[in-house]
């Protein structure tokens, strides 16, 4: 098997290994009927996924538990026998994924002992420090990466286990963590590089293990081993970066830079150093750190000095400058910090500390300048599979016809998604939706590009020689979908593709809109046939748009009042300072067949829908879906957030019952969600608070969003329970760095966050970085996709 496994491939795997795991929790631990319900019902899921690949020893396995669970209903536990039975099964099924995986993962194994006399030289290895030996559900979740585990006993035995291969992380006790912190700043003395591991605690139950873990110096802290984030948290630090870490060290005492440079090469980071403040400048240009490091208080220019002359210039805003000093004293770091330093290292500087902070710094920084990078880089240098983002740039990019070629824009729809929506929750579709994708694929030439752009839908840019080589794709797009059955809740469905084909749109104003709604009639028209057939070449506008709006909004209203034509797409936060990096809003629309991916906003139907008594329906609807979305992520280990609008005005005592059942119901998955309601309807109408009190006792988060973006009613505001202010860009577009900071340092200070909304320019980041905000969020920054960050492979560069 290949060492890269298809996306699709990658899913079936996390989601059988996660079943694998619960299957085993159930067969040794505390039998929980509820788990198993759910776990019984997943590993139908597997197994189409599973039928779907071609997959068939992975489908047996899944299925024998799918049946053999469904044997215990109610909360009788089985019997010793049975549950043992759970275990064979579900190391049955263990085995069957083996042939699969990645082939390096061959290569890792769990060690019971410090020797490792024959690892190979590339090995990745993660350390336990405890008495007892890794579990084995840890161990495999981490082997399915690619990654060994080795147990050492005790802190004597750490030196000499980390001599063959220097672990990636150290897992431990929470109460272990500081005696194991100091027992590597002494080791990376000897061995520097060590500096470089991520230290993780683990708790015991006990509500102080965090505190202690945190003040202890670890970077990850898990609940428990079996922590569905511990894994994946554990990688995303570790994994090395695409280029090495580049540091502009800058201190006038030349046995510092000495030193301080010797610890960060060691541990594989590019350094430059100068002792003149004078020269960082032109350092900075030719050298293109990712950052700095600047000795607080050298002769002629001092490190603040220096930091507020760098912030001037726009492209060095968001350069992490990270301040070194003999000061101990909290009111130098506050006044280094607000001169606009990023974080604050007091000399002596110990090895792990200087280069925990250094890599955390970076790849924060290099990953919002990768995010950027996705809305200016022109997406016709990409082909293959693109989120829905990047494809409609690159749609852009295509609008202009080209003579001699036959360029066009694909609209596929599966014929039966009204019915598999009811079907499937999230999950099933996702994976259904890969399957059906890697049948498209094939038929693509790998110049190409194609994304999910709706719910089983599908848009395509393709180019051919002649318009009967594109009438030829399209037919055998539809023969590739429609030629076997795909396995739905355990039965052989056949499904089948509408594809709508349109030419570049001609005229003196050529859009982006009239190429996607030709494309979309053109689908239309073809599913209105009778479906696994194409139409088109479309090049005219498809029908003219009411000169009422208003009309459309109310007849679309009246539909969603039953669910019929609600759509949901999810757009991501951009993390600047804020500590959570897969944060994502929910946006509610209403179907509109004349514009189906903008559909009717919220802002535009929200009067309507209160008059109508339809706003609940929306909202509930809303809450469903961003439950979905959440466990759906969970069960691939992923900490995802939702922010859901709510609408107060709206909100009656049904309402507010609803809501409380569904988060008693699935209460795990709670702390994923937050909800947002409108801030001044909140002042306007203060009884309303109550039911933030209500919500708040169930640990989900509050955003309070303001329209206005009145800064003046921030004390108002900082009474209320919430988590998250969200507040447009315009309100703050003309608003001074110092005096925003200044009118936001209250909310701040009580561990909050600040997520401006409607950025549509990209340069407008740096400036907002400067200002501290937490979050962003705009179209030119990261559109909206009917999935989370959907990806159904790795994009081709």
């Amino acid at each position: 098997m290949s060492s890269a496994p298809s996306p699709a491939l990658r899913s079936l795997l996390e989601l059988a290994t996660a079943l694998i795991r619960d299957s085993r929790a159930l067969a040794t631990v505390q039998w929980d009927a509820g788990l198993a319900q759910r776990t019984q019902e997943a590993f139908e899921r597997l197994a189409d996924h599973a039928a779907n690949l071609d997959l068939e020893p992975i489908r047996m396995a899944a299925l024998d538990l799918y049946v053999y669970l469904a044997a215990f209903e109610g909360d009788i536990a089985p019997q010793p026998l049975q549950l043992a039975e759970i275990d064979r099964l579900a190391q049955a099924l263990d085995a069957s994924l083996a042939p699969y995986r990645p082939a390096v993962v061959a290569k890792s194994r769990r060690v019971a002992s410090p020797d490792l006399p024959d690892a190979p030289d590339q090995s990745r290895l993660v350390a336990m420090l405890s008495a007892s030996e890794p579990p084995a559900a840890l161990v495999l979740a981490f082997a399915l990466r690619g990654i060994g585990m080795i147990h050492i006993p005790d802190l004597g035995t750490l030196l000499e286990a980390m001599k063959p291969v220097l672990p990636i992380a150290i897992i431990t006790a929470a109460e272990t963590v500081a005696d194991l912190c100091e027992c590597l700043d002494t080791v990376a003395r000897r061995l520097p590089a060590s500096a470089n591991m991520v230290v993780v605690g683990v708790g015991s139950g006990n509500p102080e293990d965090r505190l202690h873990a945190l003040l202890g110096g670890c970077e990850v802290f898990a609940e428990s081993c079996d922590d569905p984030y511990l894994v994946p948290r554990v990688v995303e630090l570790a994994q090395a970066p695409d280029a090495p870490f580049r540091v502009l060290l800058v201190d006038d005492d030349a046995s510092t830079r000495m030193y301080l440079r010797a610890v960060l090469q060691l541990a594989g980071i590019t350094v430059a150093t100068t002792g003149d403040p004078n020269e960082v400048e032109s350092e900075i240009a030719s050298f293109e750190p990712d950052l700095l490091l600047v000795d607080l208080f050298m002769p002629d220019t001092d490190g603040m000095t220096l930091t507020m002359r760098l912030r001037e210039r726009a492209e060095l805003r968001v350069l992490p400058i990270v301040f070194l000093s003999g000061e101990q004293g909290d009111q130098v770091k506050r006044q280094a910090i607000r001169a606009g330093g990023d974080d604050f290292l007091t000399k002596p500087v110990k090895p792990r500390a200087l280069v925990a902070t250094v890599r955390t710094r970076i790849k924060r920084a290099r990953s919002l300048r990768r995010q950027l990078s996705t809305t200016v880089v022109p997406a016709a240098i990409r082909s293959g599979r693109l989120r829905r983002g990047e494809f409609l740039t690159r749609v852009g990019d295509s609008l202009t016809a080209v003579a001699g070629q036959w360029r066009a824009l694909l609209a596929l729809k599966v014929d039966q998604s009204d019915d598999l929506r009811e079907k499937l929750g999230q999950a099933g579709a996702y994976e259904l939706e890969q399957s059906i994708d890697l049948r498209l694929v094939d038929v693509l030439a790998p110049t190409e590009s194609f994304a999910l752009w709706q719910e089983f839908g599908f848009g395509m840019l393709v180019e051919r020689d002649s318009r009967e080589s594109l009438m030829d794709l399209a037919s055998r797009l539809n023969r590739a979908v429609a030629e076997r059955p795909f396995k739905v809740q355990g039965q052989d469905m056949r499904l089948t593709i509408s594809i709508g084909l349109a030419l570049p749109p001609v005229g003196d104003a050529p859009t982006v809109d009239r190429w996607i709604a030709a494309a979309f009639a053109a689908q239309a028209v073809a599913h209105k046939l009778g479906g696994n057939r194409f139409d088109g070449v479309l090049d005219a506008e498809a029908g003219a748009i009411p000169a009422e709006r208003v009309l459309m909004i109310r007849e679309a209203v009246k539909l969603a009042a039953s669910n019929l034509n609600i759509m949901v797409d999810f757009q991501p936060m951009l993390q600047l300072h804020g500590e959570h990096s897969d944060q994502y809003s929910l946006i509610a629309k209403l179907r509109d067949f004349r514009a189906p991916l903008a559909g009717v906003r919220r802002d535009e139907y929200l009067e309507a829908a209160r008059a109508a008594g339809a706003l609940g329906a929306i909202d509930r609807m809303s809450l469903f879906r961003a439950f979905e979305a959440i466990e759906e992520q969970r069960s691939h280990g992923r900490a995802t957030r939702v922010a859901v609008p709510i609408d107060l005005a709206s909100f009656d005592y049904m309402q507010l019952v609803w809501v409380e059942a569904e988060l008693r119901r699935r209460a795990t998955y709670a702390p994923g969600l937050a909800v947002q309601f409108d801030a001044p309807t909140l002042i306007e109408r203060p009884a309303l608070k109550g039911i933030l009190r209500r919500l708040v006792s169930f640990e989900i988060g509050i955003v309070l969003h303001d329209p206005s973006g009145s800064l003046m009613r921030l004390a108002q505001y900082q009474e209320m329970p919430a988590t998250m202010l969200r507040i447009p860009y315009a309100a703050v577009a003309n608003v001074g760095g110092e005096a925003f900071k200044a009118m936001l340092a209250p909310w701040h200070a009580s561990g909050r966050s600040v997520l401006i909304d409607s950025v549509e320019d990209v340069s407008a980041v740096s400036r907002l970085w400067s200002f501290g905000v937490d979050y962003l969020q705009g179209d030119a920054l990261a559109a909206a996709s009917p999935r989370l960050d959907y990806e159904a492979v790795e994009t081709a560069a």
